[in-house]
């Protein structure tokens, strides 16, 4: 029999919405929505797509491994000699590497890259189709109404783990209270 009164309080947490929580879902948002461009030149985070075949000699290698429409990012590249043999390559440039440096399993040999497309990322602007693109027509319409409203949504993506530890807090209190328990 636990007796409470007005005077018994507990804390109710909210999780504070700051600055970095904010803009991490602003990029968030922005590269979500942003678009792929293709470029002539590659950079460390491209896409580049091309046809990779083996070589034996310097030649392609009769039946041989031939991938065509690969998928490469050189960022994804750990050996720096063989990922910089891919920066600044031109689009239908043959750059030859050695992917069991590149970390491919079960290969020693050298292959051929013939870059056929080069595809950068580009994170969406900040503006009015963004807005609409997140959050629907018109339902916000600056940079700050925007930012408003996804404060908004992570307090209430938060909110179950504040009531959950009010829940906790408040049986523990009850607990105590309680005195003496046998289970």
């Amino acid at each position: 029999n636990i007796e409470l009164s007005k005077n018994d309080k507990l804390p109710f947490y909210q999780v504070a919405i700051d600055e970095e929580m904010l803009n991490n879902q602003v990029n968030a948002y922005r590269s979500n929505f942003g678009s792929y461009d293709k470029v002539d030149e590659v950079e460390e985070k491209d896409m580049v797509k091309g046809t990779v075949a083996e070589l034996e000699n310097g030649a392609p290698k009769e039946g041989g491994i031939v991938v065509e429409d690969a998928v490469l990012m050189p960022m994804y590249i750990k050996d720096e000699e063989e990922k910089a043999k891919f920066i600044g390559a031109k689009v239908n440039a043959v750059v030859v590497f050695n992917p069991n440096k590149a970390k491919v399993a079960e290969t020693t040999g050298d292959f051929s890259f013939e870059i056929k497309e080069i595809t950068r990322h580009k994170d969406a602007e900040m503006n009015q189709e963004l807005f609409d693109k997140v959050f629907g027509e018109n339902v916000v319409t600056s940079e700050e109404e925007f930012k408003n409203k996804i404060k908004e949504a992570l307090a209430e993506q938060f909110a179950p783990q504040s009531d959950f530890k009010f829940l906790t807090d408040t049986r523990d209190m009850l607990v105590e209270r309680a005195g003496e328990l046998n289970f």
